[in-house]
């Protein structure tokens, strides 16, 4: 393969590379996001986590 080639593949595997990495980190960022939304640090009722206390006591 000529020398013109070689780098154009090579400068379009990394400009692809990029834009995968950026994809990426942006669903990282919307996954972490959606499960801070879905969890929102919600404790358990009382009478549930006693509940399942004395069934493991059990």
């Amino acid at each position: 393969m000529p020398a013109g080639r070689s780098h154009a593949v090579a400068a379009a595997f990394v400009s692809g590379f990029r834009w995968v990495m950026l994809m990426c980190a942006g669903l990282a960022l919307l996954s972490a996001a959606s499960a801070w939304w879905m969890i929102g640090g919600k404790a358990a009722p009382v009478e549930a986590a006693t509940h399942d206390r004395k069934v493991l006591d059990v």
